[in-house]
């Protein structure tokens, strides 16, 4: 988990955020603004959504239903957010 969101997270969310920026037409200027506005607090939500979510899918939730606990709150999350 630690490797999850401390090591693979961030790079992923500059990786997405610049390349659909990218890929919706904006100049790599106007992408990289929108990079460094967006990364740090979206990863910010996402470090106090999913530490606590996956701690306690990972102590109390048999293994064969971790999945649905983690897309149950994927589809929660997208509904608030």
């Amino acid at each position: 988990m630690v490797a999850d969101l401390g090591i693979f997270d961030p790079p992923f969310l500059a990786f997405f955020f610049a390349s659909t920026n990218y890929l919706s037409g904006l100049p790599l200027s106007e992408c990289w603004l929108r990079v460094k506005r967006d990364v740090l607090p979206t990863y910010l939500v996402e470090l106090g959504v999913w530490t606590p979510i996956q701690l306690l899918n990972f102590r109390f939730v048999n293994v064969t239903y971790q999945p649905v606990v983690v897309n149950s709150v994927n589809g929660k999350c997208h509904y608030y957010f």
